[in-house]
């Protein structure tokens, strides 16, 4: 990574951008600050399992945001210090999205190969999509283009992430030419995530706690029956949750453990048995007049894992496992879906 890096930084500084190891910050107005990171991807082998080739040498992503110090609402997006992160960004996509038209993780196995593609591709798709948000009403018009097509229910799942990861002419031309799955040529290339929102008529702190409160979980989601705390008596970072589950192939047990509990802000878990890398569910919660407007969204990505999911497609030629995936993403879409329609039942209703 740190050769890829190394590569792409002179362009970087030529266009303005500080470095501070693997990622880049440049101000462009004051309130306004761009920001490129670098980041690898996350992979957990369970003990006596070979690694995959793929595997050995990692891969990595390129994030890309522009961060407005006037939009700042959730305490994420506010920098701790003097240097942004992309994950401080109201304005983000990835490299890949720019480019391909969707997320992409480019191998290390060649490092010389990677930095001639990711220099290029930033070269001419990330600096001129920042160079077109170097004001702070450009980047606000941005942002509130993506939130107008957020409350777009009518939009399918699809459509909703590519729309709001790219510009409306990339978009169309994308949604026109794609094939599903057209860059799947491995397993570690399997991706999905899904994201959903709902306004409820009550307020943030209400609802957090109700989603906080994991053993209720069973009273809105269409697949969970509740469950119990592990060692814990409420949500706290690092507390863990078991849950039971039924779908079409029985029941079964997940372990979920707390990785941001934000009261009235924010809240997360990351659902996965021990080994395994799991599958990340966010809430966000941000005041809408006297209601609360809920963003839940997944994010998962295959590795390998001899059970589970993850097993049965690690089993599958790439085709099959490529289908198998995209129909897990929409039964989870669902899922998502379906949470949020019976949370706002039950908390209005309340």
């Amino acid at each position: 990574m740190r050769a890829v890096v190394a590569a792409i930084a002179p362009d970087l500084k030529d266009a303005g951008f500080r470095k501070r190891r693997h990622s880049f910050n440049r101000t462009t107005e004051p309130g306004v600050v761009q920001a490129l990171d670098f980041q690898m991807a996350p992979y957990r082998v369970p003990p006596g399992l070979p690694v995959p080739p793929a595997l050995v040498d990692g891969s990595f992503t390129v994030n890309v945001g522009v961060h407005v110090e006037a939009l700042v609402r959730e305490p994420f997006e506010r920098p701790t210090g003097d240097w942004v992160g992309t994950y401080n960004c109201q304005v983000r996509t990835r490299l890949g999205a720019l480019v391909e038209g969707h997320d992409y993780w480019w191998s290390l196995a060649d490092v010389s190969i990677a930095a001639d593609a990711v220099r290029s591709a930033v070269r001419d798709y990330a600096l001129p999509w920042l160079d077109g948000l170097v004001t702070e009403r450009a980047a606000i018009e941005k942002h509130e283009r993506d939130e107008r097509f957020f409350a777009d229910t009518d939009a399918s799942s699809d459509d909703l992430l590519m729309r709001f990861m790219l510009d409306p002419e990339t978009r169309d031309f994308v949604l026109a030419q794609m094939t599903v799955g057209q860059e799947i040529r491995s397993h570690e290339d399997l991706r999905m995530s899904g994201i959903a929102r709902v306004q409820i008529a009550v307020g943030p702190t209400v609802v957090y706690a109700a989603v906080a409160d994991l053993p209720r979980m069973g009273e809105w989601s269409p697949e969970n029956l509740g469950g119990e705390w592990i060692d814990s008596t409420g949500a706290a970072v690092g507390a863990q949750f078991r849950g039971r589950n039924r779908n079409a192939q029985g029941e079964f047990e997940t372990i979920a453990t707390i990785i941001e509990a934000e009261p009235s802000r924010s809240f997360a878990f990351c659902v996965a048995p021990p080994g395994e890398v799991g599958t990340i569910w966010r809430y966000a919660f941000e005041p809408q007049g006297e209601g609360t407007l809920v963003t839940e969204s997944f994010e998962w990505h295959w590795t390998p894992f001899p059970d589970g999911f993850r097993g049965r497609v690690g089993k599958m030629p790439i085709d099959e496992a490529r289908e198998a995936v995209a129909e897990r993403r929409r039964h989870l879409q669902g899922q998502v879906e379906g949470t949020l329609a019976a949370l706002k039942r039950a908390l209005e209703s309340a």
